[in-house]
């Protein structure tokens, strides 16, 4: 799938036994409900100009310790990580070669395009994803 995904990774360490109650299950349950409160964050805060990149975005969790955040977008990395500078290049022609008023020949133009500035929505949705998760699992604890 074209795209681009984030992801969280549940780790705990054991220290004497303390989460030897809590089982797979509970650290599932907890992943899914982070990221499905990560996955609102992220629709949330994607730039909205057609609605389709916020349509794009998903969820999944694999395993019972690992939430994925996603889009299925081809333009969700550019538009989460910023795109980078490129060359235009081609014939300029000005309003006055238009108009017929030639001042010598045409010339081969090369201009920059500025960089595509990063709007992240991925990132900030898989913070919430955590907080989220360390949220149920003190409660659960």
């Amino acid at each position: 799938m074209p795209g681009f995904e984030v992801g969280t990774r549940v780790k705990y360490i054991d220290h004497g036994g303390r989460y030897a109650r809590t089982s797979n299950q509970q650290f599932a349950a907890a992943v899914k409900i982070g990221g499905r409160a990560g996955l609102e964050v992220a629709r949330s805060k994607a730039p909205n100009k057609t609605g389709a990149l916020a349509a794009s975005i998903y969820m999944r969790a694999q395993g019972h310790n690992v939430a994925i955040i996603g889009s299925g977008s081809p333009y969700a990395e550019r538009t989460e990580l910023g795109g980078k500078s490129y060359p235009i290049t081609g014939n300029m022609k000005f309003f006055w070669e238009k108009e017929g008023r030639m001042f010598g020949r045409p010339y081969p133009n090369k201009v920059t395009h500025p960089r595509t500035k990063a709007r992240p929505y991925l990132r900030p949705g898989l913070v919430a994803a955590e907080e989220a998760i360390i949220a149920y699992l003190k409660a659960v604890l």
